[in-house]
């Protein structure tokens, strides 16, 4: 894998956008079928946060509690959860997930995006085509290891195969993940539909991914 330093970096198109944008320090890094960024919130103050991304994305929460808060993957959940330290959330590709939260402590963790084409993943499994099921707010010890070692290589990139390694690992892992079932993410109702994404201030983007579309103002 291969790294860009803290400060300045140019966002990937498939990235979260944040809003405010410099309320946020982040690092990507580029591998081969998965991409990983890691984060953290540097300041307690309201902010707000939407993607529609072409990969699968794996959100890894180390800290995180909130005040306010709301996450949803559009069309399929919606949690308001307060405390989601050392919990997992993921997000298949194509789907718009988006939210708000007013921070108790700074959220820290990561995001991997999955490329479902990647070179790396066996074209046998056909795992472009499997019907992954987005996931809020959970744990499992498996994943939360393997996304913790892939995790590490975004601060300390290595280039001994290892990174690939673990990559087709957790590639395997969730796909056992989702053949499980337990509680995935159930589609809501035309009734309960979530609104329209929040509008990220400052900051206007060219990307045909853009998941942003209208104004959103929490807490009033």
């Amino acid at each position: 894998m291969s790294g860009s330093g803290s400060g300045r970096v140019l966002i990937p198109s498939s990235a979260v956008e944040f809003g405010p944008s410099e309320i946020v320090r982040r690092r990507f890094v580029a591998g081969r079928g998965i991409q990983g960024e890691a984060f953290e919130i540097e300041r307690p103050e309201q902010f707000e946060y939407a993607v529609t991304s072409p990969h699968h994305m794996l959100i890894i929460s180390e800290r995180a509690e909130r005040n306010q808060d709301e996450s949803v993957v559009e069309g399929y959940q919606k949690s308001t959860l307060r405390e989601f330290n050392r919990k997992l959330s993921f997000v298949p590709a194509g789907h718009r997930f988006y939210g708000w939260q007013d921070p108790r402590v700074p959220w820290r963790g990561a995001y991997l995006y999955i490329d479902p084409a990647g070179p790396l993943l066996d074209a046998k499994r056909r795992f472009h085509e499997i019907e992954f099921q987005p996931r809020l707010f959970f744990f499992d010890r498996d994943i939360w290891e393997t996304a913790g070692k892939l995790k590490k290589q975004i601060h300390n990139p290595e280039s001994s195969g290892y990174p690939e390694a673990q990559s087709l690992v957790l590639a395997h892992e969730l796909v056992r993940l989702n053949r499980l079932g337990g509680k995935p993410g159930e589609r809501l109702s035309e009734s309960v539909r979530a609104p329209s994404p929040p509008c990220i201030a400052h900051r206007k983007r060219d990307s045909p991914h853009s998941s942003l579309d209208g104004p959103h103002q929490p807490g009033k």
